[in-house]
Parts: structure tokens; sequence; C-alpha cells
């Protein structure tokens, strides 16, 4: 049998050997816990970036596509000016004038987007409705819009985000569907933000990478806000179908 004295030290050096393990073991997840939360704030740094590159990307696509094209139109228009009878200038100063509302209207549309102070100042309803009002006029669309948020106040890097996300559905159907319609919802049920976004389109025009580049920057803003996806359209055959819920903390 071994001593009392013995036992009692056999004790003391076990309770040690478990406590040192516990102390190494927590150290362990710590540093495991720091190096993931490490590289989730490299995720969301690198998110961030490719989102900034695409948005500029996609601002860079709407003055080469869309500014440029009427821009030479005008210039033509203006050169023949001078080879038109009396009566046929006053009709082509007409279209002149019509272009150029239509150029000016795309540059505040461009600016619009760009600017976050935009956004934050008059906030992310008016501020879509302002968008959703333009596209309406330029491509003859019918959008239907509805925001129902109430008794909550979303921050300005929130109210940026969603509006980005919607932007960039919008682009996405304006640019790259035959659709007609297009229907937006913005409302909060209890602690989330709920928007959800579809348009009667029945085919996408345009390059996988395209695609794959405006999804993959509409994903990266509902991670920086760690919003769940309900439903986000991968085949376009029946139209676009998005849905995202987003926490309001």
């Amino acid at each position: 049998m071994f001593s009392k004295e013995f036992q009692f030290f056999w004790f003391i050096g076990l309770m040690t050997i478990i406590f040192l393990s516990l102390i190494i073991f927590f150290v362990m997840i710590l540093v495991k816990n720091g190096r993931v939360r490490q590289q989730a704030e490299i995720d969301v740094k690198d998110a961030i970036i490719t989102t900034q590159e695409d948005e500029q990307n996609r601002i860079a696509e709407d003055i080469h596509d869309d500014i440029g094209p009427m821009l030479s139109a005008i210039k033509l228009q203006v050169a023949n000016l001078s080879e038109l009878e009396p009566d046929e200038i006053a009709e082509s100063i007409d279209q002149i004038e019509d272009h150029l509302n239509m150029v000016i209207n795309n540059v505040r549309g461009v600016a619009r987007n760009l600017s976050s102070q935009i956004i934050t100042k008059y906030g992310l309803e008016q501020s879509l409705i302002e968008n959703i009002n333009l596209i309406s006029t330029l491509k003859k669309l019918m959008i239907n819009f509805k925001y129902d948020v109430k008794n909550i106040e979303l921050n300005d890097d929130y109210q940026i985000n969603i509006y980005r996300i919607v932007r960039e559905l919008l682009t996405n159907s304006v640019k790259h569907s035959n659709c007609t319609l297009i229907n937006i919802s913005i409302k909060n049920i209890n602690d989330f933000l709920i928007v959800k976004y579809s348009d009667n389109g029945d085919k996408i025009d345009q390059p996988d990478s395209g695609k794959s580049m405006g999804q993959t920057n509409i994903k990266n803003r509902i991670n920086l806000l760690k919003g769940k996806i309900i439903l986000f359209s991968e085949k376009f055959d029946e139209g676009a179908n998005y849905e995202f819920h987003f926490p309001i903390s």
C-alpha cells in the first residue's frame, strides 16, 4: 500500500497535469479562433476589394455602353446639320436635344450610383425611387417598388450595401434580359430586413463570366451584411427570382 503522503503528492501531480493540459487546450482553442477570425477578416477585406472593383467596372461599362454611343450619335447629327434642308434642321435639332437629355440623365444616374453620399443624404428608399424612376423613363420598363420598413433606423453602410445589391439586380435585368416587368419589395419582419426581387425576363444574353461577376458582387455584399440567401436565380428561363434576409442589429 502507498503511504498517504505518496498518494497526496500523486494526486497533486495528477491535478497539476490536468490543469496544465486544460490550459494548453484552451490556449490552442484561442489560437485557432484567432486564426479563424483573422482569416475571416481577410476574406471580408477581399470581398470588399472585389466588390469595389466590380462596381468600378460596372460604372465604366455604363459609360462605354450607354453614354459613349449616345455622344457619338449626337456628334454625327451635329456634323450632318450643314447638309440638311432648312425644314429638316428643326427635326434634327429636336432629336439632338432628346439625345442630350438622355446623356444628362445617364450621367446623373452614374454619378448617383457612384456617390455613396447621395444615398446616405436622401436615404435608401428615396435613392432607390429616383434610380427606379430614371430606369423606367429611359428603358420604358414597369417597375413595382414597395418599401415598408418601420420603426428601425438603418446605418449608412447598411443602406449603401442594400442599395448596391438592388442596383446590381436592376442592372442585370435591364441589360441582360428582355424583361418588361420588375417587382421589388423591401420590408422588415421581426429582426430581419427582407429583400425580394423578381422580373419576367426569359433569357440572359451575357457571357458566363459577366453573369458570374454580377452574382459574385451581390453575394459579397450579402456576406458583408451577414445576410441569408433564400432564393438566388441561376437559370433565367422563367425570369429572375431573389430573396435575401438581413439581420437588423
